[in-house]
């Protein structure tokens, strides 16, 4: 009898052991789990697609304006170049999603009007920081935030020669 009384205190004491064990490789599972669900979540939000620019249209004509201080503008130029305009466009996609600092640093500012055969149009505003980059956005974009760094290529091809030092 005490020869099975000692065989079930084994038993016992190899099951509290195991449920020990058990309970230390779930936990490890549990928190290995939820270190795993953390970096998927980390992964998904950096490889969501950017928000693309709100231009869902054919463009054939870009009108490029300065605006001053007091919001007045004036007429750059034109450009109706199809080359030019595809090359334009292909740069705008390839922008970065960003924000606007606070407060935003002084930039030459420009109007930018995409226009398509039917003379519907989109609105940009692009604020020129000349070497230190730049941010273009619609009205509607800024209101909640959305903003798209610029390219260096971009600036190129939407001013040329009319892009001259920061003004401001």
């Amino acid at each position: 009898m005490s020869q099975q009384r000692n065989s079930m205190i084994n038993k016992t004491q190899k099951v509290e052991s195991l449920k020990k064990v058990t309970s230390f490789i779930a936990f490890q599972n549990v928190g290995g789990l939820f270190w795993s669900c953390i970096l998927c979540v980390i992964l998904a939000v950096g490889c969501t697609p950017q928000e693309p620019l709100p231009l869902k249209m054919e463009v054939t004509q870009i009108e490029v304006f300065s605006v001053n201080v007091e919001n007045e503008t004036s007429a750059l130029l034109t450009i109706t170049d199809s080359d030019q305009i595809s090359e334009i466009i292909a740069e705008l996609n390839r922008l970065q999603k960003t924000h606007f600092e606070d407060p935003e640093p002084p930039a030459d500012k420009y109007k930018i009007i995409m226009r398509d055969n039917k003379d519907r149009e989109v609105v940009f505003y692009y604020a020129d920081r000349v070497q230190y980059g730049g941010k273009i956005y619609t009205e509607k974009s800024a209101d909640k935030g959305i903003v798209w760094r610029t390219t260096e290529r971009l600036a190129e091809l939407l001013l040329g020669d009319k892009r001259g030092p920061l003004q401001y």
